[in-house]
């Protein structure tokens, strides 16, 4: 059975290579490029700005690898003789001694040229160190605090310098090819129509009448340091203005944060109530009557636990969810409405988990609700079943409590008397005067034992 070899994937190695050949074409011939760029860049930019656009243009002119699809296709002819695979043929340099003769230097050549047109033509609104075509990020390098020029050369050099300002890119870019790259009028113009000109021919034959009658000296001029971005000196900024932006700048961020901070409280203050979670229907387990523990009836007489975690949920309104709903929100956030009273050393944060229901039913003309806090303390919530009165919460601890300590807790309190919630195990209580401990006392009113079994709280 014959053997088939796997395809092999050519073109992502060869497209590596290509882009290895264009950087080391670049990297070889970095200054020609960047003193092309900076001819052709236009001189509104500033001396500054020019010579950063002219190594940035350079620099982000290197392909990404496998982005062959935005670059024109090469002929066949052109891949056999070792070209990139996704370059442009591009016209090369005349003769051994006037510059780089290989397929990738033109092909980079040529996009740095693409690039520096394209400064040219930008909105004027467009940001001055990016051209119009480019994406809006920060071109690389950025300097702070310094200045950049090249060294200035004589009267000839600034006379050459000032008539190139005057004539548009397109012949710029056509004289820097003649005279710097060593193009005739065919080579320039074809590169020039590569570059997306619009007319390289008029481009071409303008760019001729620059430097006459002298083009020797025109080409010793533009080699010289006068248009050398890669030799600069540097001066510092502006610093008064300097320190002025960087004070308005740290005002303005003042400024920013105050008027967020306001706007969060605006928000907060504003706020419709129909936004809040618990009107929506998304209720907090702490908050929330259906998630409220309790214990079964008869549970305390089959627990080693005997304190408030084994008392039943006893009153006639333990299925009162309104009345149990504004009991844990009273619980969790007292209103300013409502009179808190805490006994020492008892905590008032708000609850994360549900707690144990004991008691919610009507005593002495008020509606109370009796809640126990995870071992933490016993929270009492009463409002008046008629009038004006204001709601009460009372907070106590029971961190301590055990089958004696925690037998009876205070349900209600009227004048000189108190009504008591009794443990589900207690048989029998009576009442003492502790001024005459060896007296016994009567029992309570009502008799004990129909009120723990029934859930009236017994009176002292």
């Amino acid at each position: 059975m014959p053997i088939h070899q796997p395809h092999q994937r050519t073109d992502v190695s060869a497209d590596r290579t290509d882009v290895r050949q264009a950087e080391a074409a670049l990297v070889e011939h970095y200054p020609r490029l960047v003193r092309l760029t900076y001819v052709v860049l236009p001189p509104s930019l500033g001396r500054h700005r020019r010579v950063l656009a002219a190594h940035a243009v350079v620099q982000r002119a290197l392909p990404a690898a496998g982005r062959r699809a935005r670059s024109p296709r090469v002929p066949a002819q052109s891949r056999r003789a070792g070209a990139p695979l996704d370059a442009e043929p591009a016209p090369e340099g005349v003769g051994p001694g006037r510059g780089p003769s290989s397929t990738a230097y033109g092909w980079m050549r040529l996009r740095v040229l693409r690039t520096a047109l394209a400064y040219e033509r930008r909105p004027r609104w467009w940001p001055g160190r990016l051209p119009a075509p480019a994406a809006l990020r920060p071109a690389a390098p950025v300097v702070w605090g310094l200045r950049l020029f090249p060294r200035a050369g004589g009267v000839d050099e600034l006379a050459l310098y000032q008539a190139l300002s005057t004539a548009s890119g397109a012949v710029r870019a056509a004289f820097a090819l003649q005279l710097l790259e060593g193009l005739d009028e065919s080579g320039a113009r074809d590169l020039l129509a590569g570059a997306a000109v619009a007319d390289p021919t008029d481009a071409v034959r303008r760019a001729a009448r620059l430097g006459r009658p002298d083009r020797a000296g025109a080409e010793a001029m533009l080699r010289s340091c006068e248009f050398d971005p890669c030799t600069v000196q540097t001066r510092p900024s502006d610093l008064l203005r300097r320190r002025l932006r960087v004070r308005a700048v740290a005002v303005a961020a003042v400024l920013c944060v105050v008027a967020a901070g306001l706007a969060v409280s605006v928000d907060e203050g504003t706020r419709d109530p129909g936004d809040d979670p618990d009107a929506a229907g998304v209720v907090a387990p702490a908050l929330d009557p259906a998630g409220l523990l309790r214990t079964a009836a008869e549970r305390w007489a089959d627990t080693s636990r005997v304190d408030f975690t084994a008392w039943p949920a006893r009153g006639g309104r333990t299925g009162d969810g309104e009345l149990l709903g504004r009991a844990l929100r009273a619980r969790s956030d007292p209103p300013g409405s409502i009179r808190v009273s805490t006994t020492p050393g008892t905590v008032t944060v708000p609850p994360v988990q549900p707690p144990r229901l004991l008691f919610a039913g009507d005593v002495d003309g008020a509606t109370v609700a009796l809640f126990h806090d995870g071992g933490v303390r016993v929270v009492r919530y009463a409002e008046p079943l008629s009038g004006s009165g204001a709601a009460a919460l009372d907070f106590a601890r029971t961190d301590d409590a055990d089958v004696t300590t925690g037998a009876a807790v205070v349900v209600s309190r009227t004048g000189d008397s108190a009504r008591f919630l009794l443990a589900p195990w207690i048989e029998e209580s009576t009442t003492r005067d502790l001024l005459a401990p060896d007296t016994p006392g009567p029992p309570p009113g009502g008799g004990p034992g129909r009120d723990h079994r029934s859930g009236a709280p017994a009176r002292r």
